[in-house]
């Protein structure tokens, strides 16, 4: 069986400081942007891997979720807890610099994958 991973989504409640962070901070390739206002879907993905995609989507559209556990997502979105990918680079600290608009703080942590920062929020926020 030839399987790929195409698409994985993240949740956003702002599309523009999302494309800000994915498209002018990491670089990534905008694929696809539909819908209006703070209700759009954006497909980016990284320039030469036209097979590989993050769908940037508005949080909690499905209208069978209730009222409280739209708060919940939004509490969790707003920790950053909610929603996460692993990405890999060979550069982390540039590219930590680039997609935080701020430098490292503190080790990063190493296993034997290689170095890795814990968390990095996928907005473009400097929390």
């Amino acid at each position: 069986m030839d399987i790929t991973i195409h698409t994985s989504t993240l949740p956003h409640d702002d599309p523009e400081a999302s494309l800000a962070f994915w498209r002018n901070a990491l670089g990534f390739e905008v694929r696809n942007d539909v819908g209006e206002g703070k209700m759009r879907w954006i497909r980016v993905g990284p320039p030469g891997q036209p097979d590989t995609s993050i769908l940037l989507a508005p949080r909690v559209v499905d209208p069978g979720v209730t009222d409280d556990e739209r708060r919940t997502v939004t509490e969790m979105m707003a920790k950053g807890t909610y929603g996460w990918i692993l990405l890999a680079t060979e550069d982390l600290d540039g590219t930590f610099e680039r997609g935080s608009g701020q430098r490292r703080r503190g080790r990063p942590g190493a296993d034997g994958r290689g170095l890795w920062v814990s968390r990095l929020r996928l907005q473009g926020s400097r929390r």
